[in-house]
């Protein structure tokens, strides 16, 4: 049976190689690509964590001392349940926390505890990576700028034909994206 698991956790890194061979081969700027990575690394944590909540209810066996007991659930779908585990899991990560939804028992309280100390990890890293994406992209924009003023020296003082000017500031403009 834990084979099975280990295999499935194999498949999800094979999966991720695929995704990344994907967004590579889209050719588009490096700092839109980590906003997506950022994006969906966030989305998986929070479908991993939802699913600890819940599991964290089923091994209690759903009963009255556990959220999915409190919130009358036990007869729901598994697909509502997971809803609220996504639900819950958004409110913790966001430190919104409405108040309407919480831990129950030992088991919850300590997922709960847990999630909000990666909830902590996670804002410090998106804030670092987001800074470092704006930052880089400046620098890049600052960057291309002055390769344009350098090509619009050499031009001037090489008497450069005005067409292959035009034409290497086109490509430096439209490779822009790739050279950085």
């Amino acid at each position: 049976m834990r084979s099975l698991r280990v295999i499935k956790l194999v498949k999800i890194f094979k999966f991720y190689d695929k995704v990344m061979y994907f967004f590579k081969n889209l050719n588009i700027q490096t700092s839109i690509l980590r906003t997506i990575l950022i994006l969906l690394g966030s989305f998986f944590l929070v479908h991993i964590f939802a699913c600890f909540f819940y599991l964290s209810a089923k091994m209690n066996d759903l009963s009255m001392s556990t959220w999915v007991g409190q919130k009358d659930m036990v007869n729901s779908s598994k697909t509502v349940k997971y809803s609220y585990s996504i639900y819950w899991a958004f409110q913790t990560l966001t430190t919104v926390g409405y108040g309407d939804f919480g831990a129950y028992n030992s088991f919850e309280i300590l997922t709960t505890c847990v999630w909000m100390f990666i909830g902590v990890l996670f804002y410090t890293f998106v804030v670092g990576s987001m800074t470092s994406i704006i930052t880089l992209q400046e620098d890049n924009e600052q960057m291309l700028a002055a390769r344009i003023m350098a090509l619009e020296e050499l031009a001037k003082e090489s008497g450069m034909d005005p067409d292959f000017k035009r034409q290497i500031k086109l490509f430096l403009k439209i490779n822009y994206v790739n050279m950085f």
